[in-house]
């Protein structure tokens, strides 16, 4: 009878393992870091809301799933016509993080006029069951077309 409870005992004690095991392994979270370069066609985008700091490329840093992440930013239409402003982030590397990973911005379909320049906000977002990748690259295209 002894030895019976001791095997209980015992059976008890490596439940616990496996389930404290399990839950550990549920709450392990991966963290990715991210870079963005930003091409511009037509416009300039810019640090500053004077438009004398060039942006050039972005350092997401790092991007835990499930989380997101804003940044504002100025566009400045650079020609002598009015323009419709779009983005696209193209070129993705690994080509899955597109799969995990939404970017967006508050300025699609927005007129600008010559020397016009505002502030938009670039935001993204890491799905929660970003998978299979650690690190990432994007090239954000800022276009104007007439």
């Amino acid at each position: 009878m002894q030895r019976a409870k001791v095997l209980a005992i015992y059976a008890l004690v490596a439940s616990v393992a496996v389930v404290t095991t399990v839950l550990a392994l549920l709450l392990t979270q991966k963290t990715i870091p991210g870079t963005g370069n930003i091409q511009t066609v037509g416009v300039g985008a810019y640090w500053d809301p004077l438009c004398t700091n060039a942006t050039t490329s972005i350092n997401f840093g790092l991007l835990p799933p499930g989380s997101s992440k804003s940044f504002t930013l100025y566009l400045k239409n650079e020609g002598n016509s009015d323009i419709i402003v779009s983005m696209n982030p193209t070129n993705w590397n690994p080509t899955l993080a597109s799969d995990y990973i939404a970017l967006t911005w508050n300025r699609e379909g927005q007129k600008l006029t010559p020397g016009q320049a505002i502030g938009f906000v670039l935001s993204i977002s890491v799905s929660a069951d970003a998978q299979g990748f650690s690190s990432f690259n994007v090239d954000i295209v800022i276009s104007g077309t007439g």
